[in-house]
């Protein structure tokens, strides 16, 4: 037997069995079902009483204060202002607006869905689910949920409040398919790992119990761990193949083809390879 296989099935036997009993869970990213509800968004949330860094503020010919990203020339903008501190004029937004849609860009790509609105100050960056202060520094409220976007890479892996864990989180589905009754949480195996996703379900037409780990989430925290601490197991997924029925009916793929598709035996588990 492979030494890789080995340690794979030793660090993959604890973390599962600890996962299954673990009463750490992180209730705050538990939903019932899959799927997200809509949430607020930014609405007029952003209000500057001065102009955007690096940029300069002239009055126009109308009395508004206007913001240039360019030297003045005579006391005007010798381009298109790009934002004002009184109304909207010209196709030039206010600065609050103009202000919103620049940190919406940035987080596009970075803040989950649950919570949309992206802020930034010198102390760091995230996303909130509520709106953001006037200044776009932080979350107005500090009841709404809101996760951070740390500039470590491993922080950012490894921590369950980085909005790219919560925005794995809420992307990750647990089935391939919707299923009635299905819920989610986030479990911490070790601090200095990526959390993994415990999916939970009962069939109430069996009643019949199911639990599982999602498949992907198991692939990153291994795979994870592989690179940054046991570099010679990297033919673990060849190896799970041996791993037998009872083991791989730790993962989701295999609970929703045997418990829930039913087109899946104990016995053609046993030869699946599911990684």
């Amino acid at each position: 037997m492979k030494l890789a296989w080995l340690g794979v099935i030793l660090i993959g036997g604890v973390l599962l069995i600890f996962l299954l009993r673990a009463k750490n869970i992180y209730e705050s990213f538990k939903e019932k079902k899959e799927g997200f509800t809509s949430l607020q968004t930014h609405e007029q949330d952003i209000v500057l009483s001065a102009c955007p860094v690096n940029t300069v503020s002239f009055v126009d010919d109308g009395g508004r204060t206007m913001c240039c990203e360019e030297k003045l020339v005579g006391g005007k903008c010798p381009i298109k202002p790009i934002c004002s501190l009184s109304e909207s004029v010209a196709g030039s937004p206010t600065c609050g607006d103009w202000y919103a849609a620049v940190l919406d860009k940035k987080g596009a790509m970075k803040c989950p869905p649950s919570m949309p609105n992206y802020y930034e100050s010198s102390n760091g960056a995230g996303c909130t689910a509520g709106k953001r202060t006037p200044s776009g520094t932080g979350p107005l409220n500090t009841t709404d949920k809101f996760c951070k976007l740390y500039t470590s890479e491993t922080d950012d892996i490894t921590k369950v409040d980085s909005c790219t864990n919560v925005k794995y989180f809420e992307t990750s589905p647990c089935f391939t398919r919707s299923f009635n009754d299905t819920h989610k949480s986030f479990s911490v195996w070790r601090s200095d790992l990526p959390p993994v996703i415990y999916c939970s379900r009962f069939d109430t037409a069996t009643l019949t119990p199911s639990s599982c780990i999602t498949n992907d989430s198991f692939i990153r925290i291994v795979d994870y761990w592989v690179a940054k601490f046991n570099p010679t197991f990297t033919n673990w997924k060849t190896d799970s193949t041996g791993w037998g029925s009872s083991w791989k009916m730790n993962f989701c793929s295999a609970v929703q083809r045997v418990n829930m598709d039913r087109n899946l035996s104990m016995a053609e588990l046993e030869k699946l390879k599911i990684f």
